[in-house]
């Protein structure tokens, strides 16, 4: 009787975690993830791919920002790159060139990575109307790294941190 209840509580438990996780889901990209390139002006066709548009509502520091999007505000993650944290060199650069992109009010044209969220953010490749990539942007100035993990981004944005490592550019690199 008591393995059978036990069982029973561990399950009950395991079954409303579930739907709990499933009620704080953060709502998936209407756009498939699909393979980007960017040319030599750090930009994507915007035409030629999908994306998702969004509305800039305020920077929250190099690589995160919060944007009006199907229905509703959410925090949007960089997908390709790594700004400094708050404490860190170039943390305030990083966040005052993301603002100086995208003020409130901004478009903004997302693209999926390869995965939805990191807990509370939603994971996005961001793009102006343009289609000039806010993550190669930032790489390329020097004021954040290249994410290296994966990503349809990775190789490009990865090659940008090279070149602004050896051109000495922005806070990140100069001496």
């Amino acid at each position: 009787m008591v393995p059978t209840l036990l069982v029973g509580v561990v399950l009950a438990v395991v079954v409303a975690r579930a739907g709990l996780d499933d009620a704080r889901a953060l709502p998936r990209s209407p756009v498939p993830p699909s393979p980007l390139v960017l040319d030599a002006g750090l930009r994507v066709d915007p035409d030629a791919v999908p994306l998702q548009r969004a509305v800039a509502v305020r920077v929250i520091d190099g690589d995160t920002l919060v944007a009006r999007l199907g229905g509703g505000e959410h925090s949007i993650r960089l997908f390709g790159l790594d700004a400094p944290e708050a404490d860190e060199r170039c943390a305030a650069e990083a966040a005052a060139r993301l603002g100086s992109l995208v003020p409130a009010g901004a478009t903004l044209l997302l693209h999926p990575g390869p995965r939805n969220s990191d807990g509370d953010r939603l994971l996005r490749y961001a793009f102006l109307p343009n289609g000039r990539s806010l993550d190669a942007t930032l790489v390329a100035e020097g004021l954040a790294l290249a994410w290296r993990r994966d990503g349809q981004l990775r190789d490009a944005i990865v090659a940008l941190e090279g070149e602004a490592r050896r051109a000495r550019a922005g806070c990140l690199w100069a001496p």
